[in-house]
């Protein structure tokens, strides 16, 4: 009981650390839209983002794997591939 995380925004209000109960701390940068482009964790390992032109996030390296990530002419998601498996998502004409 007692155990507390702590959290550290930036001024416009984004995440850019938190430390667990044991002192393991995460960090996050965003690029000039406010995305999120980088998270490590206190163990060092590093998250990259990457997004489309129209912000939907394209892609997630985390070494020595990258995801990429699919969407329809709407925005919706429709395919998410990793080295281990690729997920496509089918929709009838109602979308769903």
């Amino acid at each position: 009981l007692g155990a507390t995380w702590h959290y550290t925004y930036d001024p416009a209000g984004r995440l850019v650390e938190e430390t667990d109960v044991d002192g393991h701390r995460t960090r996050y940068a965003y690029d000039a839209a406010g995305q999120l482009v980088w998270s490590v964790n206190a163990a060092g390992q590093a998250v990259e983002y990457g997004y489309d032109a129209a912000g939907r996030l394209s892609w997630r390296r985390a070494d020595p794997e990258t995801a990429t990530f699919g969407y329809d002419e709407q925005g919706r998601l429709v395919t998410a591939a990793s080295p281990e498996a690729t997920v496509a998502v089918s929709r009838d004409q109602q979308g769903r």
